[in-house]
Order: structure tokens, then C-alpha cells, then sequence
């Protein structure tokens, strides 16, 4: 089989504490990102040859992490008090890891700092309550390894 099954994927929030802790956040569903990004600029001159701008890359935006959650306002991890909507409410910066799944032999994990930066919920007629997490990745994504 080409690619990694992703089922099994975890995303862990940190609790500032030192050491720091992880504690993994419940109920995620699908995750998108990081979406990196290039941004680019224009450094084309009057004295430039021919008909071509010219370019130069000068920063990476790491972009957004987007996940849904099945909404469960007793878990503390997803908690109005405690949880990702209390970061949002604080404009609180975290650190998170995102584990790739055991088909990953490598173990591997992406470490970032964020912002929890959307949050809105949907009440759907036919399924559970669910919340759709932005979180705003702050400086550079770390590929590291981590113990099962």
C-alpha cells in the first residue's frame, strides 16, 4: 500500500507546566495542516532584462491546523472553562504536538506553538454536535520523533 492509513492520528495541547505536559484532546475527527505557505515578493527593478518580473522568497507561514471535534462539554480538554474555546476567549498561545498514527514506523510528530484562533459549532438534525478548531501556528513547525 502506497501512504500511511491515518486513523489512529492524535493532536496533544501542552499545559505550560515545566516539564510540560500533554494531554491529548478528545473526540478529533479529521485534520487538516499545517498549511504551509511561501510568501513571495516583487524585487523587480527598472534595470530588470527583458519582460519578467522577478521574485524572491522571503518568509514560511505555517498556516492554520483545522480539525473537528465531537463536541463534549465534560471532557477538559474541549471544556467552555478549560478547554480550546477557553484558549480562544484568552487569546492564550499553547504548544501542541500532532502524533502520526502507528502505521508511521518512524513515530514521527509535528511540534508547534499556537493560537486557537477559530472555533464555531454546528448542530446538525441528523448527528452529534461538533466544533470546528482553528488554531493559528505561531513560528516554525518541529519534525521530531516521539515514544509510543
Amino acid at each position: 500500500m502506497a501512504g500511511l492509513f491515518a486513523k489512529n492520528t492524535y493532536l496533544y495541547k501542552g499545559d505550560g507546566a515545566s516539564p510540560e505536559n500533554f494531554v491529548k484532546i478528545a473526540n478529533v475527527k479529521s485534520i487538516n495542516g499545517p498549511g504551509f505557505k511561501v510568501t513571495v515578493i516583487d524585487t523587480t527593478t527598472h534595470s530588470t532584462l527583458g519582460n519578467f518580473r522577478e521574485k524572491a522568497a522571503v518568509l514560511v507561514d505555517p498556516g492554520t491546523l483545522t480539525f473537528m471535534v465531537n463536541y463534549d462539554p465534560n471532557d477538559a480538554t474541549l471544556a467552555p472553562a478549560t478547554g480550546l474555546f477557553n484558549e480562544l476567549q484568552t487569546l492564550a498561545e499553547s504548544n501542541y504536538q500532532l502524533h502520526f498514527p502507528p502505521s508511521d514506523s518512524l513515530n514521527t510528530m509535528m511540534e508547534f506553538r499556537g493560537f486557537v484562533t477559530g472555533h464555531p459549532f454546528t448542530f446538525p438534525i441528523d448527528n452529534v454536535i461538533e466544533g470546528n478548531i482553528e488554531i493559528t501556528i505561531d513560528g516554525a513547525v518541529n519534525f521530531t520523533t516521539y515514544t509510543p
